[in-house]
């Protein structure tokens, strides 16, 4: 009886294992696709707001899902996007939280904390931009 219950419970650990695999595999080639046409559209508009904030939206998302190299594109992204539009609060906000996640992804503890208050900070400085 116990030995055919741990049977069935390691078939049902291996085939959700083998399901969650599939299901991230899935995502990260959504994602690759996804990048690939945005960056596409803006190689013959590299100087379109909507398209840098689609991208940077895009590479946050994967970068909560703790991918550091979208975290580094994602804010690339922002700050062309900030260069050109200097007071578009939700980017500014977008890279507030991308500097909060360097912060998460960076090794020395100093470098985590200066990191996640500069984050906080342009944060802030969205919101107050947006309600004046």
């Amino acid at each position: 009886m116990i030995g055919t219950m741990l049977r069935w419970f390691a078939t049902a650990i291996v085939l959700w294992t083998l399901s969650t695999s599939a299901a991230e595999s899935k995502l990260a080639a959504g994602y690759a696709k996804q990048l690939a046409q945005l960056q596409a559209q803006l190689e013959s508009a590299p100087t379109n707001p909507l398209v840098l904030f689609q991208l940077a939206d895009l590479c946050h998302d994967k970068g909560v899902e703790d991918d550091r190299e979208a975290v580094k594109l994602a804010e690339q992204y922002l700050l062309r996007l900030m260069e050109l539009e200097p007071t578009n609060a939700m980017a500014r906000v977008l890279y507030g939280s991308t500097l909060t996640m360097k912060g998460r992804d960076a090794f020395w503890p100093p470098t985590q904390i200066s990191l996640v208050k500069s984050g906080i900070k342009e944060m802030d400085a969205a919101v107050k931009m947006d309600t004046n």
